[in-house]
């Protein structure tokens, strides 16, 4: 038997971003949070902070590579 109503097919559509470098500052957030905790709630920094600086520089750097 065969239907009448019309197929549902999914398409693959590239979007070309506005900011191609947009996901680099999306993966500062933390990095963000943390400063901004320091200065608005005055928590001090502590040294597992300095590590996960570190982390997150470093994946940005090796995922920027080209």
């Amino acid at each position: 038997m065969q239907s009448n109503a019309p197929a549902r097919t999914a398409r693959v559509v590239k979007v070309n971003p506005i900011l191609p470098g947009a996901g680099v500052f999306s993966n500062l957030t933390p990095l963000f949070a943390a400063l901004l905790s320091a200065a608005f709630l005055g928590e001090p920094p502590r040294a597992y902070h300095a590590a996960a600086f570190a982390l997150i520089v470093g994946g940005i750097v090796v995922s920027s590579r080209r």
